[in-house]
C-alpha cells in the first residue's frame, strides 16, 4: 500500500470517528458514480498557471492585509469565539491539487455540543443561527485566504470536496483534481447547493477547459454580485429580527 494510500485511510477514519464529515450512508445512499464526461481534458499551459499563481498571491495578500487593517478580519474572528465560546477556527482535510490532502480553515459555523455518549450532535443541531449568517454571507470563508496564499488552493477552481467523496469518482470525476480547488468557482455562481452533483462535476470539468485570467475574473465579479444579492437579503432578514433602535427583538444571534 503506497503512502497516499495510507494517508486517504487515515483521514477516512478521522472523518468517520469525529462525525465531522457528512454520513453519506453508503449502504442506504443511491449514488450517480460513476459517470461519464468529455470535459475536463485541456489541461492548462505552464504560462497560464504561472499568471493564476501570481494574481492568487496578490489579490489574496491584498486582501488579507485590507481585512486586517480595516478590523473587519479581527472583529469576525472575536464574534465567532464569542459565540462558539472557543477556538473560532474550523480546520478539515480536504482533497487539493491531484488528490494531495490538505488542510482547509474556516471560521467555525457550528458548536461542538455532544450527546451523553459523547458524540458529536447532528449538523443540523450544532449549526446556529449566527453560523448561519456566517456561512449565507461566506465570511466563513474568509480564513481560506491563508490556503491561497501559501498555494494550496486558488481565488478560483473547483470547490474542494470531502475526502470520502473521492471514494465514487470515475476516471472522469478525477479530473477535477487536476487544478487547485477554489475559494469559489463555475458551479457556485450556477446553482451552488441547488444543482445536483453531475451537475457540479459538469461546472468543475468545463472550467478547467476554459480557465484562464480573463475568464477567472469574470467568476470573481459574477461571485461578488451573488455575494451582494446575499447581504441584501441577510438585510431583510436581519430586519425582522432588530428594532429600529438596533435591539434585537429575537434569538436570532444564538
Amino acid at each position: 500500500m503506497s503512502e497516499k494510500d495510507i494517508e486517504l485511510d487515515n483521514q477516512l477514519m478521522v472523518e468517520e470517528n469525529n462525525n465531522d464529515a457528512v454520513n453519506l450512508q453508503y449502504d442506504k445512499q443511491e449514488v450517480n458514480y460513476p459517470y461519464k464526461n468529455e470535459k475536463g481534458k485541456k489541461l492548462p499551459s505552464i504560462f497560464t498557471r504561472f499568471v493564476k499563481r501570481t494574481f492568487d498571491l496578490f489579490s489574496s495578500l491584498t486582501l488579507f492585509l485590507f481585512l486586517n487593517v480595516t478590523l473587519v478580519f479581527p472583529i469576525v474572528m472575536i464574534l465567532v469565539a464569542i459565540k462558539m465560546k472557543g477556538n473560532p477556527f474550523f480546520t478539515q482535510a480536504r482533497p487539493g491539487l491531484n488528490g494531495k490532502i490538505i488542510k482547509i480553515y474556516k471560521f467555525r459555523s457550528m458548536t461542538n455540543e455532544r450527546d451523553a455518549e459523547g458524540n458529536l450532535l447532528p449538523d443540523d443541531v450544532r449549526l446556529t443561527k449566527f453560523g448561519k449568517i456566517l456561512r449565507s454571507t461566506s465570511l466563513d470563508e474568509l480564513p481560506g485566504l491563508l490556503n491561497i496564499i501559501i498555494g494550496q488552493v486558488s481565488v478560483v477552481g473547483p470547490r474542494p470536496h470531502l475526502v470520502s467523496d473521492m471514494m465514487f469518482y470515475s476516471e472522469d470525476a478525477m479530473r477535477r483534481q487536476m487544478v487547485k480547488p477554489g475559494l469559489t468557482g463555475l458551479a457556485q455562481i450556477s446553482g451552488r447547493n441547488n444543482i445536483t452533483w453531475e451537475e457540479k462535476f459538469g461546472y468543475d470539468l468545463e472550467y478547467i477547459d476554459k480557465m484562464g485570467f480573463f475568464y477567472d475574473l469574470g467568476l470573481i465579479f459574477k461571485t461578488i454580485d451573488h455575494e451582494k444579492n446575499t447581504m441584501h437579503n441577510c438585510r431583510y432578514a436581519l430586519s425582522f429580527t432588530f428594532g429600529s433602535k438596533g435591539k434585537a427583538t429575537g434569538n436570532y444571534w444564538k
